[in-house]
């Protein structure tokens, strides 16, 4: 039993790593994990958190980047086309994140498992300007 296990995980890891496969699998995939998805959470939501908190940290980086380079900041409403320019996926949640600043910081936002902004389960990440 424990030989197909590690079949079975070994055939997913190889699938999943090559991109031609991996999409022809996410249309097998997608529906069962619509239904397993929200009963998962209480394992998914954590590692989703540190994957978009890592991903609010690179986002910054690749602002602070570009301000290095003397690249304009992006306005909060040009953001989502900023973000999109950089390929950068959506949240854990599959939300798109949101900028804004304040006095001299500048911040990257995540709704959260809500997907509603200003809530307390929202991500944050920021940093001086």
């Amino acid at each position: 039993m424990f030989r197909i296990i590690l079949i079975v995980l070994v055939v997913a890891a190889i699938i999943m790593s090559i991109p031609a496969l991996k999409s022809r699998a996410k249309t097998a995939i997608d529906p069962v994990e619509d239904k397993i998805a929200p009963h998962m959470s209480f394992a998914t939501d954590p590692m989703k958190k540190v994957r978009t908190s890592d991903k609010e940290s690179n986002i910054l980086g690749m602002l602070k980047q570009d301000h290095i380079q003397g690249h304009k900041t992006p306005e909060p409403d040009e953001f989502k086309q900023w973000l999109k320019d950089r390929q950068v996926e959506p949240d854990g949640w599959g939300s798109t994140y949101y900028m804004f600043q304040k006095n001299d910081s500048i911040f990257i936002g995540s709704f959260g498992p809500d997907k509603i902004r200003g809530t307390p389960d929202d991500l944050l990440q920021g940093m001086n300007w």
